[in-house]
């Protein structure tokens, strides 16, 4: 997953709609996205129920509504 991500990530790169600030939250965000699913290497291998525990997972940590919806987004995106 983690080629993926790094494809992605240089794409973002090239182009000129998104800022350096935001490819670099993206970054972060997939970066922990693919290790927590560190035996699923493929993203196509992943299911809703996956995804559900990811992001239950981010909820049980505390964090904002705001650093949730950017990990939502970054999956978004990489989806």
């Amino acid at each position: 997953m983690l080629n993926e991500i790094k494809k992605f990530i240089e794409y973002l790169k090239e182009g000129e709609e998104t800022n350096s600030a935001s490819i670099t939250n993206y970054q972060k965000k997939l970066i922990d996205f693919a290790e927590f699913f560190k035996e699923k290497t493929n993203p196509k291998d992943l299911t809703v129920e996956d995804l559900n525990r990811f992001l239950s997972n981010i909820k049980d940590k505390g964090y904002s509504i705001q650093t949730y919806n950017l990990y939502v987004s970054s999956i978004k995106i990489l989806f």
